[in-house]
């Protein structure tokens, strides 16, 4: 029997995790969720790894610090930035190196939609949704 893929989620909101993984756990993916980066620093030797949705505030740590650590992990992983939406309108830029997407949180079905697809994607391709 194949072993299912795991989704890595690191998201202090925890209405987050439950929009994430009501609509992948149906699917056949196993969903991991941690609110902390030094949590999530202990999951990263996950194997079957499909992809990470990472908060860019976290409660112990800045996101982007972690982007870095899950690129020399796992540097084939799409990796989902997520933001609140008022907050991303203030972003610099959008398209941190490492990252598949961002989206913006509450997380919309067709975000979600977008994701599952980015999830077979090859590896450079960027784009950014709003709810």
């Amino acid at each position: 029997m194949a072993a299912r893929m795991k989704i890595l989620i690191i998201e202090k909101d925890v209405q987050t995790w439950v929009s994430i993984s009501e609509f992948f756990a149906p699917k056949g993916y196993t969903v991991v969720a941690v609110t902390r980066a030094s949590a999530a620093i202990q999951c990263t030797p996950l194997e079957n790894l499909a992809c990470v949705f990472l908060a860019i505030r976290l409660l112990d740590r800045d996101g982007r610090s972690l982007l870095r650590r899950l690129r020399h992990a796992h540097p084939e992983v799409p990796v989902v930035l997520l933001t609140v939406q008022s907050s991303s309108r203030i972003l610099p830029e959008r398209h941190t190196p490492g990252t598949r997407r961002w989206v913006d949180t509450p997380i919309s079905p067709r975000a979600l939609e977008a994701c599952l697809a980015d999830i077979s994607l090859p590896a450079g391709s960027i784009e950014t949704l709003t709810s």
